[in-house]
Order: C-alpha cells, then sequence, then structure tokens
C-alpha cells in the first residue's frame, strides 16, 4: 500500500512538481478521483505498516531489545504523523470542491506556519527516516536469527527515499518501500535459531 501510494502520488503528472499549496489543488481539481484513491491508499498504508512495525520490533526484541524498542517507537510515530499529508490531501480536493480560489487558499496557507505543523512533519520524516536506521542495526545484530541482508535492505531504502525526494526521481519513494516491505517479510518469516540452552529447557 505505501509503494502504491508513492507511485501514484510520484508519476500523476503534476503532483511531484507541485511546490505550492494552490498548485496542489489544481493537481487535485485536475484528478479528483485519483486523489481520492490516494487518501484511501495513505491512510490504509498507515494502518498495515505500523502494526508491521511493532511485529518485526517484537521479533527483533530477543536479541536487541533496546534498539527494537527504540527503532521501532520511532518508525511507528513517524508513520502515525504521516496521516498528516492525507489530511493535507483532503483539504486540497475539498477547496478543488469548492467555489474558493485556489490562489487565495494557496496563498493564505503558504504565508503562515504553526509551530505544530512544524513539529507533525519533522516528526514524521525524521521518525521513519531514523527508525528506520535503527531497526536495520537491530537486524544487523541478530546473530544469524534474520538473514542480514534484511538490515542492508531496510538501510538502503532510506537513502534511496531521501534521494529520490530531494531529486525528483519518480521512482526512489516507491523502491524504498518495496525495499522496506521486502525487509519486514525476512524477519517475519525468518526463523529463529534455538540455543543449546533453550533446547535444555
Amino acid at each position: 500500500m505505501l509503494a502504491l501510494g508513492n507511485a501514484l502520488v510520484n508519476f500523476t503528472p503534476g503532483w511531484s512538481d507541485a511546490a505550492s499549496t494552490a498548485e496542489v489543488v489544481t493537481v487535485a481539481a485536475t484528478h479528483p478521483v485519483l486523489t481520492e484513491v490516494v487518501i484511501g491508499t495513505g491512510i490504509l498504508a498507515v494502518l498495515l505498516i505500523v502494526p508491521g512495525i511493532w511485529a518485526v520490533t517484537a521479533r527483533l526484541a530477543h536479541r536487541t531489545p533496546r534498539l527494537a524498542a527504540v527503532g521501532g517507537w520511532m518508525m511507528a510515530s513517524g508513520y502515525v504523523c504521516a496521516l498528516v499529508l492525507s489530511t493535507d490531501s483532503m483539504m486540497a480536493l475539498l477547496v478543488a470542491s469548492s467555489d474558493l480560489s485556489p490562489e487565495q487558499f494557496g496563498s493564505a496557507v503558504d504565508g503562515q506556519t504553526l509551530v505544530t505543523q512544524v513539529a507533525l512533519y519533522s516528526a514524521f520524516g525524521l521518525g521513519a527516516l531514523g527508525g528506520g536506521i535503527v531497526l536495520a542495526i537491530a537486524m544487523l545484530r541478530q546473530q544469524g536469527d534474520v538473514p542480514k541482508w534484511a538490515g542492508w535492505l531496510l538501510l538502503a531504502s532510506e537513502p534511496i527515499r531521501v534521494a529520490g525526494l530531494m531529486l525528483g526521481i519518480p521512482i526512489g519513494p516507491p523502491l524504498a518501500s518495496l525495499l522496506i516491505l521486502a525487509a519486514f517479510a525476512a524477519v517475519l518469516l525468518a526463523r529463529r535459531r534455538v540455543t543449546p540452552v533453550q533446547s535444555a529447557q
């Protein structure tokens, strides 16, 4: 779902290039049905990935309890805050469906910034990015319980996502989401090694 949502946003003409609120509203007006799909996909993606993060965290906690707890909390919190993106898209679609001028609405929104708004976007960006890195380190320190390549995939997903966003490469965020999916699947499907002490018990 996360990869699909990223792909819809990045490959919809005009969406990834929108640099202002007015331009986002214009794109929403041009693609109203697709905007609704993007909103729904974004919400569903959060509802799926957050439990997935905690499932991976629980799996990694056996070997690295602190790293897993910190990484899981950061990453899950970051993606919960990602719901602000869906909220922004909802607002853009509502304005696009009304008689309000996109330019007037855009200038009113872009002309001021709330501290809570900055905090929410920062929590999303830093939480998802930093939490993913911490969880990747936890995967790499599992002493064979999970494949190391899972940790490397998760670690690689973060710079790929950032590079895609910073350089305007559409494939970046969807590819990063697929790498996260593969890393999580590898962790959850891996069989935990049983030590001699555990066998005796």
